[in-house]
């Protein structure tokens, strides 16, 4: 019985999953910068946190003044 249940755990499915489980792991800390902790940007200031949003989307454009000709 000892020794069914030692090649069970030695399985192919096992070692697969285990190595799936594990890729996921590291692939995921190295995608973060090696921190799952964050960067520490949500003890910002609400006009720290306001400064980053509106240099993250595009600034208006100001209109520019139609060339007249003088004749």
């Amino acid at each position: 019985m000892l020794r069914r249940i030692y090649l069970a755990a030695r399985s192919i499915p096992i070692a697969v999953g285990t190595c799936a489980i594990l890729g996921a792991a590291i692939g995921t800390l190295d995608t973060t910068g090696g921190k799952l902790s964050g960067d520490g940007r949500d003890l910002d200031s609400r006009e720290a946190r306001g400064k980053r949003r509106q240099a993250f989307f595009k600034q208006p454009q100001t209109p520019v003044e139609p060339v007249t000709s003088s004749a």
